[in-house]
């Protein structure tokens, strides 16, 4: 009898494991969200010697720029936020992982730059990456946060490789955030973990289609002392995300 009762007992815990471990409400996680770096169909390093459509030779040193707002878009119209403020810097790239509600996606949709309400946030009374820690990226004076720093060095002879020559594209200001959108099927279960990943492709950024950066005439812009520039710079960016 107790052996009986003991087989059974058995035959209990392994039924109430398997009901746990099918239970989708136990999947805590479905969602793995980042930004990758490319340079056209390969990685992108940065400090490694790129050519431009110009024929320059170039180095990046930084890339580092604010998202807001990252959402995922429901065929039925509604949206699920990812996370409320990024900070991608390619010289140290992070994911998210969070939980969203499961149903099929067909866009990713985010700010680029800081909306107006994050922009005005002040670092000594903000937190994350709009907190003390992120102030280089504070213009107090001019038009708050700095949205997008890119910087690196071209040679100015050609395979002379001397990278005596920078190029500096410091963008900041309301009128420079962009709304993207990329369209992108996601099925979202809550039994299986998704990877959804924005790939950042720095080709496009240097060459883009009618943009292409001349790096030795067209170098260095704050925003206000070359606002031309910092649109083209914020618009081959923006065509960078795919």
């Amino acid at each position: 009898m107790k052996k009986l009762l003991s087989i059974a007992a058995l035959l209990l815990l392994v039924l109430s494991f398997s009901a746990c471990k099918d239970d989708p409400e136990n999947l805590d996680q479905n969602l793995t969200f980042k930004f990758s770096p490319k340079m056209g169909s390969q990685p992108f390093a940065l400090e490694q010697i790129y050519t431009n459509s110009f024929g320059q030779r170039y180095r990046v040193d930084k890339i580092a720029f604010y998202v807001d707002n990252i959402k995922l878009v429901n065929a039925n119209g509604t949206e699920e936020t990812i996370k409320n403020i990024d900070f991608i810097d390619f010289a140290n790239l992070k994911e998210t992982k969070l939980k969203l509600p499961a149903g099929n996606y067909t866009a990713i949709k985010f700010g680029l730059g800081l909306d107006v309400a994050n922009n005005n946030i002040d670092p000594t009374i903000g937190t994350g990456v709009l907190g003390f820690e992120y102030d280089e990226y504070w213009w107090s004076w001019a038009s708050k946060h700095i949205f997008t720093k890119i910087e690196g060095d071209v040679e100015t002879v050609p395979n002379s490789n001397n990278f005596n020559e920078g190029f500096v594209y410091h963008l900041g200001l309301d009128e420079l955030y962009q709304t993207v959108t990329i369209e992108r099927n996601i099925a979202l279960t809550d039994t299986e973990l998704s990877t959804v990943e924005v790939a950042i492709n720095v080709q496009k950024l240097f060459d883009g289609n009618t943009n292409q950066l001349n790096l030795l005439t067209e170098n260095n812009t704050q925003t206000f002392d070359n606002m031309p520039l910092a649109l083209k710079v914020r618009d081959n960016l923006a065509a960078c995300l795919e």
